[in-house]
């Protein structure tokens, strides 16, 4: 009785049934080619017809050349600058921004003028001599460096390494002199021409050292002498425009 009862109920559910079925056909047919999120993207894309090369995929290309690679910036070489023609060379420090080197402990810097070992010509050479407490000791050691000749292979020496110097002299108005001692037979080889170039080259290291000296005298053995070696007069003082004409003019 219970089975003959039931049956009828069951065809009371059939439209339920057959609509719910639908539904899921309808859903599978027309969202068939959306993928969830999270899925694997498929080896084709249906737009392009091209393949899609995945990250480990390697690169399909028969010569490797035609495909550039541009270097990252860490490792990109740096492009040389080039100067237009005709633009002026731009002359630069070695290390830019560096000061001069700092003389030694106890020691100061000084001009020192020889003559050129191939012309008649000054070459300058810088000495670092001990400093002194006054500038008549001062006056002593840079004409002492001088007279002892160049330590620059391109300069010549104005005087034998025998020449002495005895002593030194600045008055209270700046004032100065330089006695010294020459051998008996002393002479400039070149004549007129290397005795004046040699007081140019004393009167020089005198004037770029000693601002403060307004003229200078040259005394032999304690006394004034007419000449230095016969030609040029040494019998009175050479202020600092009377030293400056003696240096020769470059060509």
């Amino acid at each position: 009785m219970n089975s003959s009862y039931d049956r009828p109920s069951i065809w009371l559910y059939l439209p339920l049934i057959l609509g719910v079925a639908a539904a899921i056909v309808y859903a599978v047919v027309v969202h068939r080619d959306e993928l969830p999120f999270g899925a694997e993207t498929p080896a084709s894309s249906p737009t392009s017809g091209l393949p899609l090369l995945k990250p480990s995929s390697p690169l399909p290309v028969s010569d490797p050349s035609a495909v550039p690679v541009a270097p990252t910036p860490s490792t990109a070489p740096a492009r040389p600058t080039v100067a237009s023609p005709g633009a002026p060379p731009t002359i630069r420090s070695q290390t830019p921004g560096a000061l001069p080197p700092r003389p030694p402990d106890g020691q100061q810097p000084f001009r020192l003028f020889f003559r050129d070992g191939k012309t008649l010509a000054l070459g300058e050479e810088t000495r670092y001599l001990p400093q002194q407490e006054n500038m008549r000791l001062s006056l002593a050691a840079a004409a002492r460096a001088w007279f002892s000749g160049p330590q620059t292979a391109a300069l010549a020496p104005m005087f034998p390494n025998s020449v002495k110097v005895l002593a030194t002299f600045v008055t209270r108005d700046n004032d100065a002199a330089i006695d010294i001692q020459l051998p008996p037979d002393f002479a400039f080889a070149g004549g007129a021409a290397e005795e004046c170039l040699a007081l140019a080259a004393l009167g020089k290291t005198v004037l770029e050292n000693f601002s403060e000296i307004r003229s200078l005298r040259i005394l032999i053995d304690g006394k004034a002498r007419p000449t230095l070696a016969g030609h040029i007069d040494i019998d009175r003082s050479w202020n600092r425009a009377e030293l400056a004409d003696l240096v020769p003019v470059p060509e």
